[in-house]
């Protein structure tokens, strides 16, 4: 099976990524990860040994100036349009998001393909990446029991407590059959 897992921004977002990934890789599993440049190094030096790493043109768009503001969204809608096409191509089996901006371009494509996506949020509260992505997923995935931030009309199949590795394959709902 073909897993794509998208990540960037900080180490918060990228650790459990990579734990999955080296997981999902001693099953057996082709892995691809996505990411920014501010954490591109740390995929490289901490990927599992045959995960492919692909860089996604983002960046977040907090900043208080609307012409960064514009230009990070641009930085995403390139890369969505960009991660579009490749899954026109090579199509992943399944798409793992781990959160930061640099992983909605994936969620995007995987949504415009209809590529089974899941959302790991692993703070207490939701970031504005995985809230605006929350849109095109049918599950997250939390480490914790309920979120802040969490619009009330969320209609997703919500499982708690994956917060390692092992624990994700656990979830009958994610089998990812050997």
């Amino acid at each position: 099976m073909k897993i794509w897992i998208a990540t960037g921004g900080t180490g918060g977002h990228v650790f459990p990524a990579l734990s999955v990934a080296t997981e999902i890789e001693k099953r057996g599993h082709q892995v691809t990860i996505s990411t920014d440049g501010r954490v591109l190094k740390m995929v490289k030096n901490g990927k599992p040994t045959k995960a492919k790493v692909v860089f996604v043109w983002a960046s977040g768009v907090g900043a208080k100036s609307k012409i960064k503001q514009i230009i990070a969204l641009s930085k995403i809608g390139v890369s969505a349009i960009a991660l579009s096409l490749r899954f026109m191509f090579f199509r992943p089996d399944k798409v793992v998001a781990f959160g930061g901006y640099a992983s909605v371009p994936a969620v995007f494509a995987a949504h415009l393909w209809k590529i089974p996506t899941y959302l790991h949020e692993q703070n207490a509260a939701i970031g504005r990446a995985n809230k605006f992505a929350l849109r095109w997923v049918k599950t997250l995935m939390t480490s914790f029991k309920t979120i802040d931030g969490l619009p009330s009309n969320t209609n997703k199949s919500c499982l708690y407590r994956i917060a390692c590795a092992c624990r994700f394959f656990e979830c009958s709902k994610y089998t990812f059959a050997t």
